[in-house]
């Protein structure tokens, strides 16, 4: 009979703290591919997604909101790329404002990707801005950091 180097209770709470079986949380399903939000386009359903940002850039968010900040990036996997935008703009104007503590936060989680090539995990959906279809990024953190805070709430 060949036995397992792990303990079974080991490898039976283990199994659990994944499954959620344990009185923790289990750990959400994240997409590791593009693809899904790529395809949300037509859809312009929300999508939760994950990739690496290999474009960036900070400009104003309008010729006529010239005091508000966009930023622009590009995050791919590979196969797909979605062009996405944050900003502090009117709501009225483009939904997903942020302020400016979470437009900086924003801005470190896509120097962070870019510079080390980690991963990002996002949502959002797509809206029109100036005639062109931009993923407007809801939340976007650290795939890294993301893993470590479903261990984390699962203990």
């Amino acid at each position: 009979m060949n036995e397992s180097p792990v303990p079974n209770d080991l490898t039976n709470f283990v199994r659990g703290c994944v499954t959620g079986k344990e009185g923790s949380l289990p750990f959400s399903k994240r997409s590791v591919s593009l693809e899904e939000a790529y395809y949300s386009k037509v859809t312009k359903q929300y999508i939760v997604g994950s990739g690496i940002v290999v474009k960036q850039e900070a400009t104003t968010l309008s010729r006529k909101a010239k005091d508000k900040v966009a930023i622009r990036f590009t995050i791919s996997d590979g196969n797909h790329a979605i062009d996405c935008l944050a900003h502090d703009g009117n709501i009225e104007y483009l939904p997903g404002s942020k302020s400016p503590v979470e437009l900086t936060d924003i801005m470190k989680v896509v120097d962070d990707s870019m510079k080390n090539g980690t991963r990002v995990s996002f949502s959002g959906k797509y809206h029109t801005v100036e005639n062109k279809l931009i993923f407007i990024i809801r939340t976007p953190i650290c795939y890294n950091l993301l893993y470590r805070l479903n261990m984390f709430i699962s203990k």
